[in-house]
């Protein structure tokens, strides 16, 4: 094994420095170190890996192991760290990808945050998006949708155009854990407008019905052979379309109609409201 002891080296203009077979280029305040004698392009740009940064155009992106951005053109103010993170983007800006095929199939995304080994990995156009977790994504192909946020190992979003989704855990997720019992969620008076008493109550909770059952999910790693309780969704969506308040309700989710899903939160003002129609009735009857 030779050894080269090198106090400076400076490489200038277009000029590359080979050090035991690694090149390395400067020019206008791009840094190059890959293993093939290609100078550094664009603007303020850090490539270092095999086959990093050959063709790109554009400025401020730092691209760190071997194929990470393989194919960066114009693309703009990107992070990807990791071996083939990004490898097929071209002119995406304002993302970044970490781990080892972070986001391997994005081309045109913006404005993306995907971290974990795989991470992202059927991400294609997805914008201002974060993707946290091994694998997250899989199982859902062509992710273009907007302003999604997926965390934990194997979660995905709805569908593949999602917009405006959040996505907690993979399908084999039991237990939410938190220090509090519910979310706060916005509710000022001066937010809102056309205020009126909410319609369903004692009479729409009397059509809904209440069951037990065990999880048998279809997705072979979901939930199987688990006992539970609630409702299904079906039947939610039938008692708000019989009711003609399936558009102000909402209590089913239908981003995938092959997976419809249900927003047991929304119950509980319709509940106070069959309460209070339920204490009228008694009222009414103590008068008597």
């Amino acid at each position: 094994m030779s050894q080269i002891n090198v106090n400076n080296v400076l490489p200038l203009n277009w000029n590359a420095v080979n050090v035991n077979g690694a090149y390395t280029s400067l020019v206008v305040g791009s840094l190059r170190i890959s293993n093939a004698n290609i100078a550094a392009s664009g603007t303020n740009n850090t490539f270092i890996g095999s086959g990093v940064g050959a063709n790109v155009t554009g400025a401020s992106n730092t691209l760190v192991g071997t194929n990470a951005g393989l194919v960066l053109t114009s693309g703009q103010n990107n992070t990807f760290v990791g071996q083939q993170s990004g490898t097929n983007t071209t002119t995406g800006f304002n993302n970044t990808y970490i781990g080892r095929a972070a986001a391997a199939s994005a081309t045109t995304a913006n404005g993306n945050v995907v971290i974990g080994d795989g991470a992202g990995v059927n991400v294609t156009t997805a914008t201002n998006s974060v993707f946290v977790g091994n694998s997250t994504g899989q199982g859902v192909s062509n992710i273009s949708g907007d302003n999604i946020v997926v965390l934990g190992a194997g979660a995905r979003p709805s569908i593949s155009g999602a917009i405006s989704e959040i996505t907690l855990g993979n399908s084999g997720i039991t237990t939410l854990r938190c220090a509090v019992t519910s979310i706060t969620s916005l509710s000022d008076a001066r937010d809102k407008k056309d205020v009126t008493d909410l319609r369903a109550g004692l009479d729409f909770v009397n059509a809904l019905r209440p069951v037990e059952f065990v999880w048998d999910d279809r997705d072979e790693d979901g939930k199987h052979d688990v006992a539970d309780f609630g409702f299904i969704a079906q039947d939610l969506k039938a008692a708000q379309e019989d009711a003609n308040l399936d558009n102000i309700l909402k209590l089913v989710y239908e981003s995938n109609p092959e997976k419809l899903e249900a927003s047991y939160g929304k119950l509980v003002p319709i509940l106070v409201k069959a309460v209070q129609e339920l204490a009228a009735k008694v009222e009414q009857l103590e008068g008597k």
